[in-house]
């Protein structure tokens, strides 16, 4: 008798969390609905082919942290080098560490009767100088410059395990701190996933990454695979079309996340 109602109680005890899909570019925060201890480190590696410009391999360490249910925390340590080639007007900078970046993302609604997410977060980041503007102050070490505050809010929605929906965007300011200026920033980010059949969580989709820095448009289409290779463990990639950057003929990034 105690059998069968253990059987019944694992069968229609409640989901933790609603399922989504997590872009391989701009990934989220952890996962929407994240439980205490769901920590991950990520290892991510870029590459950007600029017309006219020191095309650049980016190398990126993140670590999230979930203190509490709902609540994912990240730090993102990224080092960029810079390939010498031939481009005579353009100084070829130093490889530096150009930023350092923490997030904050908390869960604030799940419906498990509809599968949707909603979630609300901060990203700042401590940025140094531009790497062309001064490329011999450049190569001397990393100073913060620029100080950005950055909200977003994010809406997630799951079509019975197979198509997933989401959109993630915020906008916010960056302090300049030399002048005490402020410039406005506008970021909006599309992701849509297909689930690819079988046991393990791979997936196909494609980002659209929009925005507004400096009264300047961009866009990029990235499409993208992601595949499970342990339940602790997968990789993603995805290869990034530039609609209104002339200067990026296209641009590479994998991500290689291992959870704790």
């Amino acid at each position: 008798m105690l059998l069968p109602l253990l059987t019944l109680a694992q069968k229609t005890a409640p989901e933790n969390k609603v399922k989504h899909a997590d872009p391989v570019f701009e990934d989220l925060t952890g996962d929407l609905g994240a439980d205490k201890g769901d920590n991950e480190i990520n290892i991510n590696l870029g590459y950007r082919n600029l017309e006219g410009l020191h095309h650049t391999l980016l190398t990126q360490l993140e670590f999230e942290y979930v203190p509490v249910k709902n609540l994912g925390i990240e730090l993102l340590i990224p080092y960029t080098a810079y390939f010498t080639n031939p481009v005579p007007e353009n100084p070829r900078p130093g490889n530096s560490l150009e930023f350092l970046q923490w997030t904050m993302q908390y869960t604030l609604f799940q419906s498990f009767k509809r599968n949707i997410s909603l979630a609300v977060g901060l990203e700042n980041a401590f940025q140094s100088q531009d790497p062309y503007s001064s490329p011999q102050e450049n190569k001397r070490g990393f100073s913060v410059e620029n100080i950005r505050y950055l909200p977003f809010l994010i809406i997630a929605k799951n079509w019975d395990d197979k198509f997933f929906l989401l959109f993630k965007g915020g906008s916010g300011v960056d302090h300049n701190l030399e002048d005490n200026s402020f410039d406005e920033i506008h970021r909006l980010t599309t992701a849509i996933h297909y689930k690819i059949p079988g046991e393990n969580e791979n997936y196909l989709g494609v980002e659209l990454n929009k925005s507004v820095e400096e009264g300047d448009f961009e866009m990029f289409i990235r499409p993208q695979v992601k595949f499970e290779i342990t339940d602790n463990f997968n990789i993603g990639t995805a290869v990034g079309f530039p609609v209104s950057k002339p200067d990026t003929k296209w641009s590479a990034f994998m991500r290689v996340a291992y959870e704790l």
